[in-house]
């Protein structure tokens, strides 16, 4: 792929798609490309969280480890965007990326674009807006199910000997 691909690439992620075509050249010429064959991890839960992933191509599952058990919660294809909040934040990855199929992405790690976005203080203001809005999303999200929890009858007080 071409740098002219990669842009194209990123401006179809919700977090880049106001950005400036220069500042998204900046970003795909600095990042590192990632070959990631089937069966293998981009990221495993837990890790510390240093890079953010733009899968370029083929598919990454997404798994949530609850307990002993592993749960699927999304796939990802061509121009996701995944673990940007651990990369932001330098927290741990919250879930796992594994590839299904031989996948390609571009590893966006934390120090590159803050670099970009203390270059151009306008990036970091359209970032952080898309941010903003994801992290309200989300909330909103949480508060829903939060509510139907609250409004659910209690099915502990159930006895199967009846």
């Amino acid at each position: 792929m071409t740098v002219k691909s990669d842009v194209e690439v990123l401006r179809q992620i919700p977090l880049f798609a106001d950005a400036d075509v220069t500042q998204l050249q900046i970003l795909a010429f600095a990042t590192e490309r990632v070959a990631c064959p089937a069966g293998s991890y981009l990221f495993e839960q837990g890790e510390r969280g240093g890079a953010g992933y733009l899968v370029t191509e083929g598919t990454a599952e997404i798994f949530r480890n609850v307990g002993d058990d592993r749960m699927l919660v999304a796939t990802a294809g061509r121009g996701a965007f995944v673990g940007e909040l651990s990369m932001l934040a330098g927290q741990p990855y919250h879930f796992s990326a594994r590839a299904r199929t031989d996948l390609t992405a571009l590893k966006v790690d934390k120090e590159l674009f803050y670099r970009v976005a203390g270059e151009f203080p306008e990036f970091a203001e359209i970032v952080m807006k898309t941010l903003a809005r994801k992290l309200d999303l989300s909330l909103n999200d949480l508060r829903d199910v939060e509510r139907k929890l609250r409004d659910a009858p209690d099915l502990s007080s159930l006895d199967d000997s009846d």
